[in-house]
């Protein structure tokens, strides 16, 4: 992990794990609060098309994990398999186009994760998909409740786009927790970062 991230021509210092709670906290209030201001502007029929994009956008500037060229705290997920096969045919188009778009690829101690890295980050993965799982399987469920139970909530009169609506957001904010879940998950429980030298 980086101990240091750049946003916005502004120097933060990462290496201390309340910084990186109170990190992961600001996104995710920030994506929270991106989310409800969409659906008081539109009911999110245009606006979740920029939340479909929101969380490459926090990935690429803040998290990291998942892009090469990313500013983010996180090292790139599958930087070990991208050296691996730099290293198979380092002459190749591939691996020459690799090392113009990420100079440190040669760099061992730089570019690669190391065993408890990769511990860390597929404990990670693991932990999320399985509570983003049960969000699915959440969304699935009122999906259930409104078909079983079409006839009942007419009688009461309870609208349908209700349920629409609610099946919606649970699927965006599935979708979100897809793609920044693992690194807040290491980022959360990232003990505080030695500085090197």
């Amino acid at each position: 992990m980086k101990t240091e991230l750049v946003l916005m021509g502004m120097h933060l210092d990462v290496t201390l794990q309340t910084r990186h709670r109170r990190l992961v906290s600001m996104v995710y209030t920030g994506i929270a609060a991106l989310i409800a201001g969409f659906w008081f502007i539109d009911r999110w029929r245009l606006t979740s098309v920029i939340l479909m994009y929101v969380p490459i956008l926090v990935n690429w500037l803040i998290l990291g994990g998942y892009y090469s060229d990313a500013n983010g705290i996180v090292k790139l997920f599958l930087s070990n398999d991208v050296r691996s096969r730099y290293l198979k045919n380092p002459l190749s188009a591939w691996s020459r186009l690799t090392e113009k778009t990420l100079p440190n690829v040669t760099d061992e101690r730089l570019f690669s994760n190391d065993e408890r890295e990769l511990r860390r980050r597929d404990a990670a993965h693991w932990i999320s998909y399985r509570y983003l799982g049960m969000g699915v399987i959440a969304a699935f469920f009122v999906a259930y409740l409104k078909n079983l139970l079409s006839n009942a909530w007419d009688s009461l009169h309870v609208p349908p786009a209700i349920f629409d609506t609610l099946i919606y957001g649970l699927l965006m904010a599935a979708f979100v927790l897809f793609f920044t879940l693992p690194q807040s998950i290491l980022l959360w429980t990232e003990p505080d970062i030695e500085a090197e030298g």
